[in-house]
């Protein structure tokens, strides 16, 4: 959480993240000491927040001023002495100066690589959520021409075999509801170029030739999983007033170790599309107790046990 001080310093938290920040503050006597370091540090530069307007025709006067003296005779005889205490005097003030803004630059600059990190984190995180309205947008379309408002799913068009979570991009670029130029990435996720298969491609494909694509075609992010009832397997539909998760960035490598965030977001935590398009960047991937977005409820990375049990499994992850 230390990288965050400076963000709650200035403002720029998220809603969620400020209240964490806050809870820590509360609980941590060292965050807090840090927190009141950082803001003794930039408690010089308040004077420059706000300034006062200069007095009408300031710049007129001074201008006259330097003209006047421009033009006044230059004299060199009879000027008055300079003592030593003066010059000792105004050196003395100048190192003092100097002092303290090197005493302020260095605090400042402590600051600097935690505050461009942030930054590069935000810029980050803005393009991921970009990236995934987009893919919400085109799932939301489709749900809208299907019967039951359903979203698209792999069980509902692929054979068993080839079923996995990642392959709703592909049933959405051979549908027309994704445009073939985009691609399922976060930029925090460094990727390397993948040029994408046809179903029919990715169905004629030997089975280890299938899984190593299998875990690219849905990019770096995560996908319902669906959920059972009554026997039978079900994709998730859309309906006004039910919020359940849809989307997001992909699991961690390891997503039976504790409660371990998305490394998409370096741990931070992990973006969320909700079926009824409610977007969050939540920093745990607990919803309520006992609710985690990347297992069920019998902490299997499979399907949801009901409809209210919401599982998102990276793009090769079987569907069943």
């Amino acid at each position: 959480m230390e990288e965050n001080l400076v963000g709650y310093l200035l403002d720029a938290l998220e809603a969620d993240e400020k209240a964490e920040m806050e809870k820590c503050l509360r609980e941590q006597p060292e965050m807090r000491n840090q927190l009141e370091l950082l803001r003794r540090a930039l408690k010089p530069l308040e004077v420059d927040r706000e300034q006062p307007e200069p007095p009408t025709g300031l710049i007129w006067r001074t201008l006259s001023l330097v003209a006047e003296e421009r033009c006044r005779p230059v004299r060199t005889a009879g000027l008055p002495a300079v003592s030593n205490r003066s010059i000792v005097a105004q050196s003395f003030w100048r190192r003092a100066d100097v002092l303290i803004a090197a005493a302020i630059l260095l605090c400042v600059a402590a600051l600097i690589p935690p505050g461009i990190t942030y930054v590069q984190f935000l810029h980050k995180r803005s393009g991921c959520q970009e990236n995934l309205r987009v893919l919400y947008s085109a799932m939301r379309s489709y749900a809208d021409h299907s019967p039951d408002k359903s979203f698209p799913h792999p069980a509902d068009s692929i054979d068993e075999e080839h079923n996995v979570a990642g392959m709703v991009v592909p049933i959405l670029y051979e549908n027309g509801f994704l445009e073939k130029s985009f691609r399922p990435h976060c930029p925090g996720n460094e990727q390397k170029p993948y040029a994408y298969p046809s179903i029919e491609e990715l169905c004629s494909m030997q089975p280890d030739d299938f899984a190593r694509h299998a875990r690219r075609i849905g990019g770096c992010f995560a996908y319902s999983l669906g959920y059972w009832e009554a026997g039978k397997h079900h994709a998730h539909r859309y309906e006004q007033n039910v919020r359940i998760p849809l989307i997001g960035d992909e699991p961690p490598a390891d997503v039976m170790l504790g409660n371990a965030n998305s490394s998409n977001h370096g741990g931070r935590g992990q973006n969320v599309i909700f079926t009824d398009g409610h977007f969050e960047f939540r920093t745990t991937r607990i919803l309520e107790p006992d609710d985690d977005i990347y297992l069920n409820r019998w902490h299997q990375v499979a399907a949801g046990v009901d409809k209210n049990d919401a599982v998102l499994g990276a793009s090769g992850v079987p569907v069943k």
